[in-house]
Parts: C-alpha cells; sequence; structure tokens
C-alpha cells in the first residue's frame, strides 16, 4: 500500500509541478494567460499535460524496476495467492456444511410428513369404524 501511495504521489506530483514549477509553471501559466480562446488554452494544457504524463511515466517505469518494488509486488501476489486458496477451501467446507444440514433438515420433515400422513390415515380409519359401529347399532335397534 506504502509503495502504491508512492506511484500515486509521484503521478501527481508531477502534473502539479508542470502548473507550478518556478520556470516552466510560469511559462505555462502565461502561454495560457495569452492565449487567444479556450481552445488553444486547452491545446496548450493538454500539451503540458501530455509531456508530465510522459515524464510520469518515466519514473514510474524507474520505481518498477527498484528491487524492494519488485519484492512487494511478488510478495502481494504470493498473498493474493494464498488468500484465494483460503478462500476457496473456506467455502467448500461452508457448502459441505450447508448441504448436510440441508439433507438433516430434509430428513426431518420428510419424517414428520410421513408421521402426520400416518395420523391422518389413523384417525381416518378410526372415524370409519366409529362410524360403522354407530350404524350397526343403529340397524340393531330398529329391528
Amino acid at each position: 500500500m506504502k509503495k502504491l501511495s508512492t506511484i500515486l504521489g509521484l503521478l501527481g506530483g508531477a502534473v502539479f509541478g508542470v502548473l507550478f514549477a518556478k520556470k516552466s509553471g510560469k511559462e505555462l501559466r502565461k502561454d495560457l494567460s495569452l492565449a487567444k480562446d479556450k481552445g488553444k488554452a486547452c491545446e496548450i494544457l493538454g500539451g503540458a499535460l501530455l509531456d508530465a504524463g510522459k515524464e510520469s511515466i518515466s519514473e514510474v517505469e524507474n520505481l518498477l524496476r527498484r528491487p524492494e518494488v519488485k519484492k512487494f509486488i511478488e510478495d502481494s501476489k504470493d498473498k493474493i495467492d494464498q488468500m484465494h486458496e483460503y478462500i476457496e477451501k473456506e467455502g467448500k467446507k461452508m457448502y459441505k456444511n450447508a448441504s448436510d444440514k440441508a439433507k438433516k433438515k430434509g430428513r426431518v420433515l420428510i419424517k414428520d410428513i410421513k408421521d402426520r400422513l400416518n395420523n391422518v390415515a389413523k384417525n381416518s380409519k378410526t372415524k370409519k369404524s366409529v362410524t360403522k359401529q354407530n350404524s350397526k347399532k343403529k340397524n340393531t335397534k330398529k329391528r
């Protein structure tokens, strides 16, 4: 993170430096103030920023060649690879755990449904039996 801040600082400093440097900044500000219209001023500023951008790119390239920056980038790649492996491993664990819980819950629900259906069937048989007995009693009383 510190190296990234350095790179961003270099880029920002280059642009700021172009506009406010003692010699070239003064010249740039003078050229901008003498521009005939906004289009010409934009052209002058754009050219200066392009030059500053090229200089910044050169500075960044030099920075990226430094051994400590190369090491930082390699270390970062290694850490990202480790994080990826960890996340993948933990994700698989979480999936398996959720899958196991869902299967268990499904078995419990199926058992509960079967039990309820059996109870309904038993109650239905009991009601039929009671109805038949009542019907027999009525028939017996009529005779």
